[in-house]
């Protein structure tokens, strides 16, 4: 009995010091990271993510990728809107949209945003933010529990959206600017630990449910003799230009070594011009590029890469940089694995010591760095 208990004893002791994984302020981004997200295609096992709970085995594989999108981090310094963000350190630059974001010993905080061609309307607009927004914080433990909230304003003139002042809604007067306020709220707690299986590797992971509630109104600035008269319409227009309350559930699982979520899985009630409302579930997976933002892509430098996926080895070739160069190739975790001081455009490069997984490669000459991917099989 005592045998019994004491072994019993030993495995509640084990499983609990085992489930202290804790994502720490490593993971944070910084000025000059850059992270790569693949868009998943065709996933639609979603027991694979929600199970939640102690030591769970999550398994995602056969996964199909779809569409890559870049994500840099900048000095916000450097760039144009530096003047309409003066308390921001650093740009968050995601496609056509834009964080700008100050980093704390343990978090990322976005105190504005910036879009280009804004709404699908055609032109750019900043905002700032009521108060600073927490988008990443750390240490987490499971159980750790987080919340914010905030509003976004942003006020626009009239002319800039086409069409607006042609629209008959009976008012007053006419249209002289429109103002949208967002209402965000979100909610963060860490629902599970234990190993995520991914690209042939295995790790020590935590699973995070993210819950943000977004709302939306719409208000019509109207010029009753001389006077703005601010009108509410977003029962009218709110479903004619897809803004309505969203809900949102992020499935993210983090370990302590990456900067962003090993992979992660959005689901959204999407609403339609109709009223009616749509579950969409979409996917990404995440790895490290580099360190540089003076990187550019490999088809930006007329490079190619093949084979991709590879198997032992791989072949550069291309005409727009110089025919030697250096290389160096980095795991999802940004840790140098292969350096090579000497390459000549059309080598076979041996990678077959690698282990499988995603790998960033760069490639640099005296005048230009640029950076790819590729999938090593195993």
């Amino acid at each position: 009995m005592k045998n019994l208990i004491a072994s019993s004893l030993f495995l509640c002791l084990s499983i609990s010091l085992f489930g202290q994984i804790t994502v720490e302020s490593n993971t944070l981004p910084e000025v000059g990271d850059i992270l790569a997200y693949l868009a998943l295609e065709g996933f639609e096992d979603t027991t694979a993510y929600r199970m939640s709970g102690e030591d769970v085995v999550w398994t995602f594989e056969n996964l199909e990728f779809g569409a890559e999108m870049i994500e840099t981090f900048t000095d916000i310094t450097t760039t144009d809107l530096a003047d309409s963000f003066p308390t921001a350190e650093m740009l968050i630059n995601l496609g056509p949209f834009m964080g700008a974001a100050n980093r704390t010993t343990n978090r990322l905080n976005v105190v504005g945003v910036a879009a280009d061609g804004f709404g699908g309307f055609g032109f750019d607009a900043s905002v700032r933010l009521s108060d600073e927004y927490v988008i990443r914080e750390t240490p987490l433990t499971f159980g750790t529990q987080n919340d914010d909230d905030v509003d976004v304003l942003l006020t626009l003139d009239a002319g800039l959206i086409p069409g607006l002042d042609s629209l008959n809604l009976g008012l007053p007067g006419g249209i002289d600017s429109i103002r949208v306020t967002v209402e965000l709220e979100r909610q963060e707690e860490v629902i599970g630990w234990g190993t995520v299986n991914l690209f042939n590797e295995s790790y020590d992971a935590l699973q995070v449910l993210e819950q943000t509630s977004t709302d939306f109104s719409i208000e019509l600035g109207v010029d009753v003799f001389g006077a703005i008269l601010w009108i509410d319409v977003t029962d009218i227009l709110g479903m004619g230009m897809g803004l309505g309350a969203q809900e949102t559930l992020i499935y993210k699982f983090l370990d302590n070594e990456n900067k962003a979520s090993l992979i992660e899985f959005t689901e959204a009630e999407v609403p339609d011009a109709q009223g009616n409302t749509t579950l969409m579930t979409t996917g990404r997976v995440s790895f490290f590029l580099a360190t540089s933002t003076e990187d550019i892509p490999f088809n930006d430098a007329g490079l190619t890469l093949f084979p991709n996926p590879s198997t032992d080895r791989i072949v550069i070739s291309g005409d727009n940089i110089s025919d030697n160069f250096s290389l160096s190739i980095w795991n999802m975790q940004g840790q140098l694995v292969l350096q090579v001081s000497d390459y000549r455009l059309g080598d076979a490069l041996d990678v077959s010591q690698l282990e499988g997984g995603y790998y960033s490669i760069r490639a640099a000459s005296d005048d230009q760095t640029t950076t790819t991917r590729f999938y090593k099989a195993q």
